[in-house]
């Protein structure tokens, strides 16, 4: 279940109050994102790429408008685990009723039950961000890095009860209901992905 809320950089004084009403928690706000170039589709869930002068579609996808927070609803996919590392699979996925794009990072932090952000927001895996049109029904994704508590580290702060979530260029954000810990300063993501597998 995903809630939004509006509101800039995490901080008491900008935090506007909202229940999670899955879990009776109070959550609140804070946090921000950025963007940065043409993702491939090869599945139905996929996005619709960006394509050449060659192809008729090129300049309609050229002219669609970047997704605002309105018609994005977030999501936890697939967890991964391995050698001490959890791998956290964030997906928005287009509700609206017409096609939108976007790119880049969205902003990610995690919150306890009282809506405070624990440690820093999560920083950015450098990598190629692409921009990637979703029709209705499609999704982006991304891949969120931490470490597995008490699997070669106990030095973890306490661990989240959402993920706080702004999407590129918005400043609208979603909640989205997860269990993460920052250990060892280790929060990382990748930039957004066409489809549900995050990278």
């Amino acid at each position: 279940m995903t809630q939004r809320q509006t509101g800039g950089p995490a901080g008491p004084r900008s935090w506007a109050a909202a229940i999670l009403a899955a879990t009776g928690i109070v959550i609140l706000a804070g946090v921000q994102p950025t963007i940065l170039p043409v993702a491939a589709s090869s599945s139905a869930n996929s996005a619709l790429p960006m394509v050449g002068t060659g192809d008729p579609r090129g300049s309609a996808a050229a002219r669609v408008p970047e997704c605002t927070t309105s018609v994005l609803h977030a999501s936890i996919g697939a967890t991964q685990g391995g050698a001490g590392s959890v791998f956290t699979t964030l997906v928005l996925r287009n509700v609206g009723h017409a096609a939108c794009f976007t790119q880049g990072y969205p902003g990610v932090s995690l919150v306890d039950r009282m809506g405070h952000q624990i440690g820093r927001s999560a920083t950015r895996t450098r990598a190629t961000a692409n921009r990637i049109v979703l029709r209705p029904g499609q999704a982006a994704s991304t891949t969120i890095h931490t470490l597995n508590p008490g699997v070669g580290t106990t030095k973890c702060l306490a661990p989240s009860v959402a993920l706080l979530v702004y999407p590129p260029d918005q400043r609208t954000s979603l909640l989205v209901k997860a269990r993460l810990s920052e250990c060892l300063g280790v929060l990382e993501m990748r930039p957004l992905v066409a489809g549900t597998a995050g990278m």
